[in-house]
């Protein structure tokens, strides 16, 4: 017998797609998955998604932190404003969904060559933060 199909509360897809589904929740977690520190500040991205909103931001955030997503962190304890921004390990587990997500736009979807050929930025910072996983998702071995 079928499970009741609008019963969304115990349902693990849903339950997913209600911690990424926010607008700007997936180019928060790329934006740091690709960066060169693994973490960023506030400020940082604001530059580096520039229409979102602080108001946005700052919610966002608390949201990711959370769902422990991301964790905040001070690089240094005598300056405590200097918050920073990483993934836990549950954020990084996502970078199997944002690949799979990236595999099928560029099939369906995407006509960017840099896309297509895996020359952009976020693919080319994906594989140096997660070359690991990297291999594991492309099918690669080392």
């Amino acid at each position: 017998m079928l499970a009741n199909l609008t019963d969304y509360e115990n349902c693990s897809i849903w339950n997913g797609l209600r911690i990424i589904r926010p607008k700007w929740t997936i180019q928060i977690i790329l934006e740091i998955m690709v960066s060169p520190e693994t973490s960023l500040s506030f400020s940082e991205l604001e530059k580096l998604i520039p229409d979102i909103n602080p108001r946005m931001l700052s919610n966002r955030l608390k949201d990711l932190c959370k769902y422990k997503i991301i964790e905040s962190f001070t690089e240094n304890p005598k300056t405590p404003k200097k918050v920073r921004y990483k993934l836990t390990k549950a954020g990084a587990g996502l970078v199997h969904v944002i690949v799979t997500l990236r595999d099928w736009s560029t099939e369906f979807i995407s006509e960017n060559p840099d896309c297509k050929n895996d020359t952009c930025r976020h693919i080319l910072r994906l594989k140096l933060n997660f070359a690991k996983e990297w291999g594991v998702i492309s099918g690669e071995t080392k």
